[in-house]
């Protein structure tokens, strides 16, 4: 029997298919995508969830040129009618964000300056068009050059568009991966203000304003409903944790049925329960108190009409820290006393060892009384790269709280 590599630290969709790695299925994504997309799709969800591979294979299935072959077998091969009309039919603008860092903003700006420049080149089919006017194409020309203005940076993406449906007569995609990196760094090294300016300008030219861009999908760790760098974008389609609908195709997918009394909160509703409103990153006094805040963000909470509930923690403070077994250690340090601080009785807590989504992972079971009522939770520890998800479920005593993880699926 042929064993399949793993592809460990593996972001490129055609060098996954090709090298014959192993691979997830989540070409099901394009279909839904397509079934239900807005003008610009933005997708957060925490590091290491899958968010580059994912924009990777869109890029792969949508843009001229694209291999077929890649798709065999996969859940978007299936459509037939939707391969005939979108794989391989579209011009696609694909840049990510990840890198643009620096102690400084001129070293963030020289890197996203070489970024665009890498992707121009990269397009370099409209260097030779014959469909462009010499204008045109002197304004292409500088966006490959050494040292082009800051004008031709914050219009790239529009301008990359315009050139390309003007090339192909076929209004392009543009994907942005990561698109949150830039604000991240600039608010941890003192130029935010600067990196703001910057990426809104860029981003309302390319979203708000470009008659040339088909759709657009951006990814990031944000969960915001309105950031500053989209104000007035009335298109954006924001797609968190809390959406359902996608999350089969990110990190682990919980399935939970409506139709037996549960739940879900949706963003407005998790802001208050995390004490923010959704209005969030206005200014960059906001964006401090954000970032703060993501140290311990809910990304999913749902509850059952008998109040059983389901949640998902994302730790980004301190999973760099420690290994699972050390942090629910760390964790269970005072915990009992301090869920009788907080007026529960009867309170016990144990560390354990459970099957989650197909593997093992330490958690804690934690049994206690709230005025009078027995109620049994079980919280398991997830590291995710640099992160750690926690995931909690809580339920009477007719009914484990540990059973209620089942509908947890590993992707």
């Amino acid at each position: 029997m042929r064993t399949q590599k793993l592809p460990i630290g593996i972001e490129n969709f055609k060098e996954m298919r090709k090298q014959d790695f192993y691979y997830v299925d989540k070409t099901g994504l394009i279909v839904d995508l397509l079934a239900d997309w807005g003008k610009v799709n933005l997708f957060t969800r925490p590091r290491r969830f899958g968010k580059t591979l994912n924009m990777s294979m869109l890029a792969n299935f949508f843009e001229i040129g694209a291999d077929a072959s890649l798709f065999d077998g996969l859940r978007v091969s299936e459509e037939k009618e939707l391969c005939e009309n979108y794989l391989g039919k579209f011009p696609v603008v694909f840049v990510s964000l990840k890198g643009v860092d620096g102690l400084t903003f001129d070293d963030a700006y020289a890197r996203l300056r070489i970024l665009i420049r890498n992707e121009a080149m990269r397009l370099e089919v409209l260097r030779e068009s014959e469909k462009l006017s010499m204008e045109e194409k002197n304004a292409y020309l500088r966006l490959v050059s050494e040292n082009p203005e800051k004008t031709d940076i914050t219009e790239s993406l529009k301008l990359l568009c315009q050139l390309l449906e003007k090339h192909y007569g076929q209004k392009p995609i543009l994907l942005i991966d990561e698109y949150d990196v830039p604000l991240d760094k600039a608010f941890l090294h003192g130029y935010y203000p600067q990196m703001i300016d910057l990426i809104r300008s860029m981003f309302g030219a390319a979203l708000k304003t470009n008659d040339s861009l088909f759709f657009a999908v951006l990814t990031g760790c944000l969960r915001v409903s309105k950031e500053s760098i989209f104000t007035g974008l009335n298109n954006l389609k924001t797609l968190s944790i809390s959406n359902v609908k996608f999350n089969e195709y990110f990190g682990f997918t919980v399935t939970l049925d409506e139709s037996s009394g549960w739940t879900f909160y949706t963003s407005e509703q998790l802001a208050q329960l995390i004490g923010q409103s959704s209005e969030v990153l206005d200014n960059s006094e906001s964006v401090t108190e954000s970032l703060e805040r993501r140290k311990n963000d809910i990304e999913m909470f749902a509850i059952r009409s008998d109040n059983a509930s389901i949640s998902v923690l994302v730790d980004t403070a301190n999973g760099a820290k420690y290994d699972e077994s050390t942090y629910v250690d760390t964790a269970l340090t005072n915990l009992a006393q301090k869920l009788t601080n907080a007026g529960q009785t009867n309170v016990s807590t144990k560390k354990t060892t459970l099957t989650f989504a197909g593997e093992e992972h330490y958690g804690i079971i934690i049994n206690t009384e709230v005025q009078g009522v027995s109620m049994e939770q079980t919280m398991v520890c997830v590291k995710v790269g640099d992160y750690v998800a926690i995931v909690t479920a809580v339920s009477g005593l007719d009914e484990s709280s540990a059973d209620l993880l089942a509908v947890f699926k590993s992707l």
